[in-house]
């Protein structure tokens, strides 16, 4: 997308290459009556030298690979005793940093399974948190029992930790001492593309377009949501919506009908979000978070939480693709010894 002729309703988009840089197609034009952004967002670097250029990120399924492959290379050299460590480095005690830490750990124990001569010592992971607790946010007892179950797989956890800026050989902390990192992964904080800045709608400073309660910008014919969107709150006034996968599928489910309701000129109530909790996943067999009940919300922790992720995680699966293909992507994961969802790293 290179931008928005607003006055004739057109999308600008750009040449469009193959993996070899080869032109496909030209710059083009694309009519639209009511057009819809929901292109998500990347990771935030709030400024912070040498992050672009030294750190891994998981914004895109291109990045994430470019993680297992380097993770994998760095354990093979361990393995074949060229390195002593796999000495990995993660910003952010979120939900994304705390399941890549727990995947990455398990990861490890599989690699072990498969006969590589990796001990448990020789995997270094540490993760760097600029709040002063894990999951911050979730409540002070899922977030202790968070910090407890990490610790016991010897995961390092800095809380009340500020990143002064990034180098080859690590992080440098805010007390100016240096934590040496083979493998940096930045997974705090989120803000939208730079690009939504040059549409002429007006946007928040983390590029998010800003929405009302009916997922409208300032003009009327275009619609923004999810990742990329600053939606106002109706619960809590002034605050604005999560950036998280379940406001996104609620904003979706809602949008559709909302915009089915246009054509057939019917009104449609704001848009309003009902958190169901939030649930993160410790490793194969463990999990924690909150679940919103009808009258409270209670937190689960343990094998009991990992239940209550796996059921939710397949019933997402569901309403994304459907009843039965959800069912053979179950069977599959079962007939590959994947009973449960391990999908950061795999």
């Amino acid at each position: 997308m290179k931008g928005i002729d607003r006055d004739r309703k057109v999308i600008i988009s750009n040449k469009i290459r193959d993996l070899e840089g080869n032109v496909l197609s030209g710059p083009r034009e694309l009519r639209y009556d009511t057009l819809v952004l929901a292109v998500g967002g990347r990771t935030n670097s709030f400024g912070t030298p040498g992050v672009e250029e030294f750190c891994q990120r998981l914004d895109n399924a291109k990045g994430a690979e470019k993680l297992r492959r380097r993770f994998l290379g760095q354990a093979i050299g361990v393995s074949l005793g060229r390195d002593p460590k796999i000495r990995i480095g993660i910003v952010g005690a979120g939900a994304t940093g705390v399941e890549l830490a727990s995947e990455i750990y398990h990861t490890m124990t599989e690699i072990r399974a498969y006969g590589a001569k990796i001990s448990s010592d020789q995997l270094a992971i540490t993760i760097m948190e600029a709040a002063p607790m894990v999951l911050a946010g979730v409540g002070e007892n899922v977030s202790a029992f968070a910090h407890k179950e990490l610790v016991k797989k010897g995961i390092d956890i800095k809380t009340s930790c500020m990143i002064k800026n990034v180098t080859e050989k690590g992080f440098v902390l805010g007390d100016g001492s240096v934590l040496e990192k083979d493998i940096k992964i930045w997974t705090a904080g989120i803000k939208a593309h730079d690009w939504l800045n040059t549409l002429g709608l007006p946007t928040d400073k983390t590029n998010r377009l800003k929405v009302n309660e009916y997922l409208q910008t300032e003009d009327p014919s275009i619609y923004a949501f999810g990742d990329c969107a600053w939606a106002p709150n109706i619960k809590d006034p002034g605050k604005s919506l999560p950036a998280s996968a379940q406001c996104a599928h609620q904003q979706a489910s809602w949008l559709a009908k909302k915009l089915m309701n246009n054509l057939k000129g019917k009104s449609t109530k704001p848009f309003t979000f009902s958190s169901n909790g939030q649930l993160v996943s410790l490793g194969n067999t463990t999990a924690v978070g909150t679940v919103n009940g009808m009258v409270s919300s209670v937190s689960v922790q343990g094998k009991s939480a990992k239940l209550v992720y796996s059921t939710l995680y397949r019933m997402h699966q569901a309403a994304l693709y459907g009843p039965i293909r959800a069912m053979f992507i179950l069977m599959g994961d079962k007939l590959r010894g994947r009973a449960l969802p391990q999908v950061k790293l795999h």
